[in-house]
């Protein structure tokens, strides 16, 4: 949810992007919207990082592993059929 997100990263003090708050702020009222905005960023952040170099990746899924599925079936990590 875009309230979980705002007290996780206040909670971290994390410096998030505006272009990521300005995408979050477009669909904060809709839970569904902002997971799947997640799951794109992420997925878009993993790629970058695999094809840099990264020799893995470690997600923490804070009770939300469907996400993490997602992003890992976009990045052709995991067959649909594991998920």
């Amino acid at each position: 949810t875009y309230a979980g997100f705002q007290k996780m990263t206040g909670f971290c003090k994390t410096i998030v992007p505006q272009s990521i708050k300005d995408g979050l702020e477009a669909v904060k009222d809709n839970d569904e919207a902002v997971k799947a905005y997640g799951v794109q960023v992420m997925s878009e952040m993993c790629k970058k990082l695999l094809d840099n170099g990264a020799p893995g990746l470690h997600l923490y899924t804070l009770n939300l592993e469907r996400s993490s599925f997602e992003i890992l079936a976009n990045l052709n990590l995991l067959s649909d059929s594991s998920i």
